[in-house]
């Protein structure tokens, strides 16, 4: 008897192994099959809707929508899904179809055998009222996808750059070119997204200009970044926008600018415009500018 207790000590362990082993596996079949259980005996009970939602004729959202339901509506369970992720439920009027379980109560409160009342406060999913609530939301679709392409119209508009080639006359007192020049401008532009506070046209400046005075062959190189809004003022639309950048004379003279600009014209798009700046250089003195330009978008 004492050598059979020694040697059945194996024998219990491995008997173990395939207990554990065994539960193991019948656990997720106990589990599904108890979930199922519950399932079935939610059908025919009444569920509560707790948000707003369509109803659908197959369980996905991508299904045709068939009517709204409001909250607190009183539905009757008929189906749940698979997955139990949607619930196919009746109203008081025979009426039919899917809803997300998750905009309901069904679960999350203990189910009630009390029969629906005979007259519910409750919206049909059909009928004058279904009808009109379907087409306020075509509209709305109809509405999101206008403005979906209006936004998309002024994003391609915006990501179109424009280009300025003119010519523009400058009076400043410096001493290589004198007190005036003339010459050759291009800017390179960009319309910008509109906004509530109007269009922005952001953009790159520059040229050269030689000077007026005879014998003097000496010429300036603008290099300008520049910043407009469109705004209005007694029903003329016009641009203004200030601009930072740098001035070089010939020689090697480098100089900060500074200035403002008011621009009329077709700025945005293929057209003429007439510009005009003032402005301030430093360097190696602080002195005062004024610049005018006639030039053609496109």
């Amino acid at each position: 008897m004492i050598a059979f207790r020694k040697n059945s000590k194996p024998y219990l362990a491995k008997s173990y192994s395939y207990l554990f082993i065994l539960t193991a596996f019948l656990s997720p079949h106990l589990l599904l099959a108890q979930g199922n259980r519950q399932q079935a005996e939610a059908l025919n009970d009444p569920v509560k809707v707790l948000q707003a939602t369509p109803v659908y004729s197959q369980p996905s959202a991508k299904s045709k929508a068939l009517a709204d339901i409001d909250p607190d509506t009183l539905l009757t369970i008929k189906k749940v899904s698979p997955k139990g992720t949607w619930i196919f439920v009746e109203d008081v009027d025979g009426n039919q179809g899917w809803i997300p379980r998750e905009r309901t109560d069904f679960f999350q409160a203990p189910s009630s055998t009390q029969p629906l009342p005979s007259k519910p406060e409750a919206t049909p999913l059909v009928g004058p009222e279904a009808e009109a609530r379907r087409k306020e939301a075509e509209q709305a679709k109809q509405d999101a996808q206008k403005n979906a392409d209006e936004d998309n119209d002024r994003q391609s508009q915006s990501s179109q750059s424009r280009h300025m080639l003119g010519t523009g006359m400058r009076m400043a007192d410096l001493e290589s070119t004198g007190p005036a020049s003339a010459g050759i401008v291009y800017a390179l532009m960009m319309l910008s997204q509109e906004s509530s506070y109007g269009a922005k046209v952001i953009g790159l400046h520059t040229g050269i200009l030689s000077s007026l005075q005879k014998n003097n062959s000496n010429y300036q190189i603008p290099i300008r970044y520049r910043v407009l809004s469109q705004d209005q003022l007694v029903g003329l639309s016009y641009w203004s926008g200030a601009d930072v950048g740098a001035l070089y004379a010939k020689g090697g003279r480098w100089s900060l600018s500074l200035g403002y600009n008011f621009v009329w014209g077709a700025l945005a798009n293929a057209g003429f415009i007439a510009l005009l700046r003032g402005g301030i250089e430093f360097f190696p003195k602080a002195r005062p500018s004024l610049e005018g330009v006639l030039a053609w978008t496109f």
